[in-house]
């Protein structure tokens, strides 16, 4: 067989160089390994110092004023702050007594020929309560609308800080995949210059690293994409134009996160206050209604003056009428006990969560570095057993550079999940608002 073909042995190192040895195919030209038509060493596999270490730099936070006016501007908050406002101006008119009323007339008498006047002045007493709720109400409607606002703010920042932490992590797996698509393409030069070099036919172990490496570059341009997305998200939650670059609130301390200034906690127990002035609203229409009148009179010239004082009551003869909605009201303030300790629970786990989330990132980055020490140990040295034509340490270069892939990227996520939670922890402290009040 051979002696028909003698010249199939002296073409094969030639067609694996022309096949497997030229510069790299991949999506993006930027991650390619540059000089590769060099025959790379042993260590030149080696991917990029701290490739693991980019998702755990977290930036600190910025000063009270900075964060504040990074999310003044928000739609979000600024709907909030008008609706804060607007609660605000309808406050004053809570409780007021109604206008008085002024009747006046004018009498013709044609038939004596006279002429007479009246003029009366009157004024309706609310009920007893009546004011005190609607004042109670007003107040608590004003607490829900500020907490509102904070919960708008709080919310806004831990988006935005979430956001941050998304392309930070997409951005630190970019640079591992394509570290590691780097490393599959130089160990791909290895193998196929080993082929050269021994006349051997490892042709299908070099498109698999070649493969392995152009399948690390897509994952490494689908994390850039996804770092692009991150951003555009945070962009438009500022309402901000696509060429600029959204600010980073950065993550605050565990300290500074106290579950007591939840806004929902505030917000849940003015309902309760709200709720308790729309019982005591309902319960004053049990009393009666008051109006007092004074007058004065003239029935015709020759008359004399007399003036009117009277008293008109309004007799609440149904008082069974208002008895749903003094119930409803106190559903409605057990309800929103129940939000005030949901809302106190949910933010002791907030921090509970990001001590959590932390430790694991931790633990994770510690396992995660010693991981990838030993991996990038083991793959020297197969590197430096293919190098001499060892044949049975090219398999184990795929599953280790599989598992050096997965290495990084688990500590990249820890760290990413331990910043999203601590980005929730915005919503636990009191970031005051830049913008003045409306009158």
């Amino acid at each position: 067989m051979f002696s028909r073909r003698p010249g199939l042995l002296h073409f094969l190192p030639a067609l694996l160089v022309a096949a497997c040895g030229g510069p790299s195919r991949g999506i993006s030209r930027d991650l390619a390994t540059p000089h590769q038509a060099e025959a790379p060493a042993a260590s030149s596999a080696r991917p990029d110092a701290g490739a693991v270490a980019v998702g755990s730099v977290r930036p600190p936070p910025g000063t009270t004023a900075s964060i504040a006016g990074i999310v003044a501007r928000a739609p979000r908050v600024a709907a909030a702050r008008l609706r804060r406002d607007a609660a605000k101006a309808a406050a004053t008119a809570a409780g007021v007594l109604p206008d008085p009323m002024l009747d006046a007339g004018v009498m013709y008498m044609p038939d004596e020929n006279d002429r007479g006047a009246m003029i009366e002045l009157g004024q309706t007493l609310p009920r007893w309560g009546e004011r005190d709720a609607m004042r109670a109400m007003a107040s608590a409607e004003l607490a829900m609308a500020e907490a509102d606002l904070a919960m708008a703010r709080g919310e806004t920042l831990a988006r935005l800080a979430m956001l941050h932490a998304q392309a930070r992590a997409a951005l630190a797996k970019e640079t591992a995949y394509a570290a590691n698509a780097r490393r599959a393409e130089a160990l791909a030069d290895l193998v196929a210059r080993s082929a050269v070099a021994t006349s051997g036919g490892r042709l299908a172990e070099v498109l698999t690293l070649r493969s392995r490496a152009a399948s690390r570059e897509i994952d490494a341009l689908q994390a850039r994409t996804a770092a692009a997305d991150a951003f555009g998200r945070a962009r438009a939650l500022l309402a901000m134009a696509p060429e600029q670059m959204p600010p980073d609130p950065g993550l605050t301390a565990a300290s500074q996160a106290l579950p007591a200034n939840d806004p929902r906690l505030r917000f849940a127990r003015a309902s309760q206050a709200r709720a308790r002035a729309e019982r005591a609203l309902a319960s004053s229409r049990s009393h009666p209604e008051i109006g007092v009148r004074a007058g004065w009179w003239r029935e015709g010239r020759e008359e004399p003056d007399e003036y009117r004082l009277g008293v008109v009551v309004a007799l609440p003869l149904r008082p069974a009428a208002w008895r749903g909605p003094e119930l409803a009201a106190r559903r409605r303030e057990a309800a929103a006990d129940l939000d005030a300790t949901a809302a106190l629970a949910d933010a002791d786990e907030l921090v509970a969560r990001s001590a959590r989330a932390a430790e694991q990132a931790r633990r994770a980055t510690v396992v995660a570095t010693a991981t990838a020490q030993r991996l990038d140990v083991e793959l020297d040295s197969l590197a430096a057993g293919v190098a001499t034509g060892d044949g049975g340490a090219t398999a184990m270069l795929f599953e280790r550079l599989d598992m050096l892939a997965e290495t990084q990227v688990m500590a990249v996520m820890a760290e990413a999940d331990a910043a999203m939670a601590a980005a929730d922890l915005w919503m636990l402290v009191v970031i005051p608002d830049p913008v003045p009040e409306r009158p």
